[in-house]
């Protein structure tokens, strides 16, 4: 973006501080309707769902389709191969068409994907290509990982991906092999290793009734991501719910999040966030200074933003984030 475009951007911007200060709603193009909310913060409607685009393995087509239907059903207009071409389209135009109009590029990995050999390495590439075309346009890039990767990988991503958020499933060697199949040991050493580059992360611990779920293991995790990330890294603590192999285990109590929310509160993390619990108060950022709330949240909607120059607007605080 060449200066006299970021000028506009920053004069569009002020027009639109200035406009919701005064009560006015702002409507933009193919964009949406920003809408005065109280306390100096807004609402956004967009004029249409998000699009996500989905890139994935022959061999993970089945667990990919239940992707698209969860996202169809929470608001989103996902997009895959299987779903949309139609024969005599020109399939590869088509496919290019549809990840220039996405809002975000979601590339899905299963453990029999990553272990044929020469697929993920092609997919991957295929990902950070994106990636660096998203960043001639002026986007930003986000990955979703386990954080099962190699030191090699993550020096790929440096400069290209600008934010991460990284599954910490437990702290126990144990259960990352039973039910993940995996190891803990490269997963905490890569959560360091991506604080170092730079990158801006966020953990997230799915909480399973019976498996992760004691205040030992919850207070281990909160207590690695202090020592190691330090306060201003954020924890999101998800709600389980019942679902494919484990469908007979009983959905995570809220208490247990709101539990699991104030050990995190107590080893001194500054964002501790509920997830997948629509309408907690917890899916709201607050400022770390004076505790008032920063960005309201409940489910995908945004509403209050009481944030200037990335600064709680009632005391000055610095919110530790990155602007997208």
């Amino acid at each position: 973006m060449g200066s006299g475009e970021t000028a506009s951007v920053r004069e569009l911007a002020r027009l639109l501080r200035q406009c919701l200060r005064e009560g006015r709603a702002v409507h933009v193009d193919r964009l949406g309707t920003f809408l005065p909310a109280a306390g100096g913060g807004f609402t956004f409607q967009p004029d249409a769902k998000p699009r996500v685009f989905l890139a994935y393995a022959a061999e993970d087509a089945a667990g990919v389709e239940r992707l698209y239907d969860a996202l169809e059903k929470a608001g989103f207009t996902p997009w895959m191969d299987r779903r949309k071409l139609l024969p005599g389209q020109n399939w590869p135009r088509a496919i290019e068409g549809a990840i220039e109009t996405a809002d975000f590029f979601v590339a899905c990995f299963s453990k029999a994907s990553v272990r044929k050999r020469g697929n993920f390495q092609s997919e991957l590439r295929y990902a950070l290509d994106c990636a660096r075309e998203a960043q001639k346009l002026g986007l930003r890039n986000v990955f979703v990982s386990n954080g099962y990767m190699t030191p090699e990988l993550l020096d790929l991503m440096a400069g290209l991906i600008h934010g991460i958020n990284v599954d910490l499933k437990a702290g126990r060697g144990e259960f990352y092999r039973k039910i993940s199949g995996a190891g803990l040991k490269a997963v905490l050493e890569n959560l360091v290793r991506i604080h170092k580059l730079g990158i801006w992360l966020e953990v997230t611990t799915l909480v399973i009734p019976g498996l992760n779920d004691s205040d030992e293991e919850l207070r281990w995790a909160a207590r690695y991501l202090y020592d190691h990330l330090g306060p201003d890294v954020p924890w999101h603590i998800s709600r389980f719910y019942p679902h494919y192999k484990m469908s007979d285990v009983p959905p995570t109590p809220p208490r247990t999040l709101e539990r699991a929310w104030q050990i995190g509160r107590d080893v001194g993390l500054h964002y501790v966030y509920v997830g997948n619990l629509p309408g907690h108060h917890a899916e709201s950022t607050f400022c770390p200074g004076c505790g008032g709330l920063v960005i309201e949240r409940s489910g995908y909607w945004l509403g209050r933003r009481n944030l200037v120059a990335g600064k709680c607007a009632a005391c000055g605080t610095a919110i530790a984030g990155v602007e997208m």
